[in-house]
C-alpha cells in the first residue's frame, strides 16, 4: 500500500514538522517507487515539512527495484536531510560510521548539535573506510550527483 497523494498522512498534526522515511528499509524490505515518493513529496510540500531519510541500504536493492532519493525530486533537495553510512556498503557493521547529506544552510547547526551530543568516532572507524576501498571516492561522487 502506497501513500495517498490527496490526503495528509493519518498521523499528520498541525504541529508536525517532519517526515521520517526509510527507503530501502532493508535488503529484503520496502523500496518506495517514484510514484509513491512523488505522492509523499506532494504532502511534504503542501504541509511545509522536512524529510529525514535513512538510506543506508541504498546499494542493496534487488529484483529490478531502483532506489530513488526523495531529495532528487523537484522542491525536495533543500528540505531533505539524508542519513547514511559506510557500515552496510563496506561490510564494517560494527564501526558505526555515518554521514549526512543536506542543504548547506543546515550543516552549521547540525555540526554544532553534533559537537554537543557526540565526542568522536573511534579512530579506527574514522580512518578505515576511505583507504579500505577505492569505491569510497565513487560513493561520495554518487552522493553529490544524486542531489
Amino acid at each position: 500500500m502506497g501513500p495517498r497523494p490527496r490526503r495528509p498522512p493519518r498521523r499528520h498534526h498541525p504541529r508536525t514538522r517532519a517526515l521520517i522515511l526509510n527507503t530501502p528499509s532493508n535488503p529484503c524490505g520496502k523500496v518506495f517507487t517514484r510514484a509513491e515518493l512523488e505522492a509523499l513529496a506532494q504532502i511534504v510540500l503542501e504541509h511545509d515539512l522536512f524529510v529525514f531519510t535513512d538510506e543506508i541500504y541504498e546499494y542493496f536493492v534487488y529484483d529490478g527495484a531502483r532506489h530513488i532519493p526523495i531529495a532528487s525530486l523537484p522542491g525536495m533537495r533543500e528540505r531533505t536531510i539524508a542519513i547514511s553510512g559506510f557500515s552496510k556498503t563496506f561490510s564494517v557493521t560494527g564501526w558505526r560510521l555515518g554521514y549526512v547529506l543536506a542543504d548547506a544552510r543546515w550543516l552549521g547547526a547540525m555540526a554544532y548539535f553534533h559537537d554537543l551530543t557526540y565526542v568522536c568516532a573511534p579512530s579506527a572507524s574514522s580512518m578505515g573506510p576511505p583507504p579500505a576501498s577505492k569505491s569510497f571516492t565513487w560513493l561520495l561522487r554518487a552522493a553529490r550527483r544524486r542531489l
